[in-house]
């Protein structure tokens, strides 16, 4: 039994071997047939040396179409041939500290006059040399997981088998959206993908879409209770996945009515006003018609004019001339009547933090992060902040109790709606952007004392993601050192301000985009490019064929 044991052991630790040997030689040739191993330069030109992850390699794109390709290609078309030697060191994978570590080599090897560098993003899902950086600004601190990472991380089937595992086990999961989060999360996801204007609209989601946003929902209420926006989500989606599932009109016909129970009777929402007139007083079931009667017949006769926000609008600049007093009034009113409109609960924040009523507007605020959390935490989480910083300039106990409390409030948040970190490290936001800016740091310093000149860009924008941490990082970081920055996320929003047909210049894997530019998106990086370093004098003044556009 032992020997089998032995034998089988052995035969597991070669043929990992072997694929190890496997992945290596893939990577060494897909390196080799882009050309960024070591590539030549014996042309006495000057140099420019294109240092990144992916994205500047030019994965997602044909050969010879990566940006810094086709950067020098616009120079060659638009000088007859490029003033420049372009050198593309970019590495699948390459977080900030791999580019730290490698960028004195590749400075000392190629000695460029420029160096455009487009890193840190790579962070949040590769920790490779994170506990490095921990030990370097915090002497004295071990971590034996973080450690461990490392060890694991520099061999190619560790790094295969967890991106299969995010890319293409966990996409294909049951076709679920959004795979990489957990369930709860994906509930608020979807709530925040049909939040527009606080206002909910699934008309232009797909029938996939529609029954994963369904189920999922109705998943968490079953699990952890309802929530406004969650009963409401759940109740804009259900005619059209019933409509072609007769089994779950009786269900969602439950979900109105525990709507019309909970909400109805405690305020009027501007939603349940637009459930009653378009879903349910047209309906052709009589049942369904006479929810929408009594809950229509509950619209409070005050608020008349609140249906429509410019109404609204016009009936709070009357306000805005009374006292503190009353202004606090109109907007508890307001908000009691319209519990999803988002103006009215800003409006009465701001009101009572003005009126130095710091708890109240501490719980509006945190009100306005449950309702939503991942759709608006990260606004009224600012706001939160706001309270948090004035309870600690004010030396009284209560509003230190207060001050504590939210931090107690902030941890919470954390813990109920984690960001996914990969499978073994788990590193909060503010810990990555620290990394990535002590490296950036390394970074412009090596840069500097060589006597070349430093770029940065920002990330392509992905599909559905806000604004990316590390964008804003290094939009600080540039201004901050007066470093030029070209800004390859906000290109792409000004070219394209439709988040879904901006898709168009990404590449396509496992039916979705992998994040990858394709080679028209690639264009855009290096046309920016392009004018980003005529802006800093950095090309002939005068070309000698005739200019692209």
């Amino acid at each position: 039994m032992k020997q089998k044991l032995l034998a089988l052991s052995l035969g597991m630790v070669f043929t990992l071997m072997i694929f190890e040997i496997a992945l290596r030689l893939i990577g060494a040739q897909e390196l080799y047939s882009r050309n960024v191993i070591s590539p030549s330069i014996d042309s006495g030109k000057p140099v420019v040396i294109f240092v990144g992850n992916s994205h500047t390699m030019g994965s997602g794109a044909p050969l010879g179409q990566s940006y810094p390709d086709q950067f020098r290609d616009r120079l060659v078309k638009r000088y007859g041939a490029s003033p420049y030697e372009v050198v593309n060191l970019g590495r699948g994978n390459a977080n900030s500290s791999f580019v730290a570590d490698e960028i004195p080599r590749f400075l000392k090897t190629y000695r460029p006059q420029i160096v455009v560098v487009m890193t840190g993003e790579t962070n949040f899902w590769n920790h490779l040399g994170y506990s490095d950086y921990v030990e370097k600004t915090a002497p004295g601190i071990k971590s034996i997981g973080l450690a461990l990472y490392n060890m694991a991380y520099s061999l190619r089937t560790f790094r295969f088998i967890q991106l299969f595992s995010e890319f293409v086990v966990r996409a294909q999961e049951d076709h679920r959206f959004f795979s990489d989060y957990g369930e709860d999360d994906r509930a608020w996801i979807w709530v925040a993908v049909m939040n527009n204007s606080n206002m909910f609209d699934s008309s232009k989601m797909t029938e996939d879409e529609l029954k994963d946003a369904y189920q999922t929902i109705r998943a968490y209420i079953q699990k952890h209770g309802s929530a406004l926006s969650l009963r409401e989500s759940l109740i804009e989606i259900g005619p059209r996945v019933c409509s072609e599932n007769g089994g779950c009109q009786e269900e969602w016909l439950e979900q109105v009515r525990g709507y019309e129970k909970e909400f109805g009777s405690k305020g009027y929402s501007y939603y349940l006003d637009r459930l009653a007139n378009t879903y349910l007083r047209s309906s052709e079931n009589p049942a369904i018609r006479e929810i929408g009667k009594s809950m229509e017949s509950r619209r409070p006769k005050f608020f008349p004019d609140l249906r429509e926000v410019v109404e609204f609008h016009q009936e709070a600049v009357g306000y805005r001339e009374r006292s503190l007093a009353e202004q606090i009034e109109f907007y508890k009113a307001v908000s009691a009547a319209h519990p999803t409109h988002a103006h009215s609960r800003i409006y009465l924040f701001q009101k009572l933090r003005e009126a130095g009523r710091l708890r109240e507007a501490y719980e509006v605020a945190k009100a306005g992060v449950e309702l939503n959390p991942l759709a608006s935490q990260s606004n009224w989480m600012a706001e939160v902040l706001i309270v948090q910083e004035a309870a600690r300039r004010d030396a009284s106990s209560e509003m230190q109790k207060l001050a504590s409390e939210i931090d107690d409030y902030r941890k919470d948040f954390v813990l109920r709606f984690p960001r996914h970190r990969g499978r073994v490290a788990k590193i909060t936001d503010d810990q990555i952007l620290n990394w990535v800016e002590f490296d950036l740091e390394r970074i412009r310093k090596a840069v500097e004392l060589s006597g070349a000149k430093l770029m940065l860009q920002t990330y392509p924008t992905e599909r559905f993601g806000p604004e990316k941490l590390v964008d804003r990082l290094i939009r600080e970081f540039s201004e901050r050192h007066g470093l030029p920055l070209s800004d390859t996320s906000r290109e792409l929003v000004r070219l394209e301000p439709d988040v879904k047909k901006r898709v168009e210049y990404f590449t396509k894997m496992y039916g979705d985009t992998d994040g990858h530019l394709g080679a028209t998106g690639y264009a855009v990086i290096a046309r920016l490019l392009e004018e980003d370093f005529g802006k800093q004098g950095w090309l002939p003044g005068k070309p000698t064929t005739e200019e692209s556009k």
